[in-house]
């Protein structure tokens, strides 16, 4: 979900835990919020009502998204969710 919303232009605001970190850069592409920090959350989607600053994270979100095939995709994430 996260690479299809980024290939979407749409900034995401991840989890920063399982293999999503390596996916988004924090404040640049998406946004990374620590497990069950509510206030993380809500300040991230705060500063995305800003249709501007959405607009030019969703361009860089894209063009981060167009880097990743599929398979490289998948390969990341498998490795960092069961090699650990």
């Amino acid at each position: 979900v996260v690479l299809e919303s980024m290939a979407s232009g749409v900034p995401v605001v991840g989890c920063a835990a399982g293999g999503i970190p390596d996916l988004i850069r924090d404040d640049d592409t998406g946004f990374l919020v620590e497990p069950g920090d509510i206030d993380g959350y809500t300040a991230c989607a705060t500063k995305l009502m800003d249709r501007k600053y959405r607009e030019k994270m969703g361009v860089r979100a894209r063009k981060e998204a167009e880097r990743w095939g599929w398979e490289a995709a998948t390969s990341v994430l498998r490795n960092v969710q069961y090699e650990r």
